[in-house]
């Protein structure tokens, strides 16, 4: 499957470059949208796995920041907790749509299980932009919270939200935030369950 005929991108600039501080150590490769029509791919030239992780993981990494570039269009409330849990859930399940495997590589069944356990703190932050990016996305505080349970805690939350409207991720490239929250809320009288 492709993704350009699922989001509305007209024209995309991908940059790839030799940047191991941007790739994920043990893939070798990762990746960042800047803007609607950029994003960059970063492998790290020096990491035994980058020749596979061209191979098995740059679609779903395209896929991933490609999600991201379109959502950008439209949205601009991104800045709180809920704001990155959404964005990040959505684009990791359009890259489950893409690739057809059931989670990202980066995520296992095991932290998907611990997103329950997660739930109420994150809720106690979601209107929050007083919160730490690097230790709920990436681990900075792996005694509190696991490496990548903001994506796992946001995909779960999106799967949901997506069930509960019927739509793809890609077809729910711009639904605000605050309308995923809602919903999500609204369905389980205020509390996710997991």
């Amino acid at each position: 499957m492709t993704c350009f005929p699922l989001l509305p991108i007209a024209s995309l600039d991908v940059c790839v470059s030799h940047h191991p501080e941007g790739a994920n150590p043990k893939l070798g490769i990762g990746g960042a949208a800047y803007s609607p029509i950029q994003l960059h791919i970063f492998l790290d030239a020096n990491n035994s796995y980058v020749a596979t992780a061209i191979k098995q993981e740059l679609p779903a990494v395209l896929a991933h920041e490609m999600h991201h570039c379109a959502r950008m269009q439209t949205n601009t409330d991104e800045e709180t907790l809920a704001g990155k849990l959404v964005i990040e859930g959505l684009a990791c399940k359009f890259e489950t749509e893409i690739t057809g495997e059931r989670l990202p590589s980066f995520i296992s069944p095991a932290l998907m299980d611990q997103c329950g356990s997660h739930w109420q703190a994150a809720q106690e932050l979601l209107d929050s932009k007083e919160f730490c990016m690097q230790s709920w996305f990436h681990g900075e505080a792996p005694n509190q919270m696991p490496n990548y349970l903001g994506y796992a805690l946001g995909l779960s939350l999106t799967e949901k939200y997506l069930s509960l409207v019927d739509q793809t991720a890609a077809q729910a490239y711009a639904v605000p935030t605050n309308e995923v929250i809602s919903v999500l809320l609204n369905a389980e009288t205020g509390s996710a369950n997991w």
